[in-house]
């Protein structure tokens, strides 16, 4: 029965100990994409990606980004992680957020073409590296010459290859 008491207490510390641990990673993100400034740079992007970052303080950065900028941001924000469409998602309703903070339309920047775009290359681009892995094979055909005698009786020779 102690140590079972023992296991449940020691489980308790640890579990307090990784609740303070993440609290203290989510700070210390959060710190180090203030200390950015909003440069909006890929390093800024990586960044405001992160769990510790709260949406208002991306939010707040996309504010004081002219509306051209946002709209280059909303393709960058795309092609950059597509692979992560839960980053594309916090990135993109934080740009809208600060269009509809602007008087804009959330979806001003909204280009579906240009996503296809993007999708498609990105498609292209992993064909044509599995045909570079694919290796094509050929095989040298083997000939020779056969002598036969034609329907009028001549001698005639032809080149067979296998």
């Amino acid at each position: 029965m102690k140590k079972l008491l023992g296991i449940v207490v020691l489980g308790l510390l640890l579990s307090g100990c990784f609740a303070e641990m993440k609290t203290k990673y989510r700070q210390d993100v959060y710190n180090r994409f203030n200390e950015m400034n909003c440069k909006m740079d890929a390093e800024w992007n990586s960044w405001a990606r992160e769990p510790g970052v709260p949406m208002q303080a991306v939010i707040e950065c996309y504010k004081k980004t002219p509306v051209y900028r946002l709209c280059t941001e909303w393709d960058v924000v795309y092609a950059q992680f597509i692979d992560y469409p839960e980053r594309v998602t916090k990135l993109r309703s934080a740009i809208s957020e600060a269009l509809i903070a602007k008087n804009e339309d959330p979806l001003k920047c909204r280009n579906p073409n240009n996503d296809n775009t993007v999708k498609l290359k990105k498609e292209l681009k992993k064909a044509k590296a599995r045909a570079a892995q694919t290796q094509t094979v050929y095989i040298e055909p083997t000939c020779w010459y056969e002598t036969y005698t034609n329907i009028n009786g001549a001698t005639a020779s032809r080149k067979v290859c296998k």
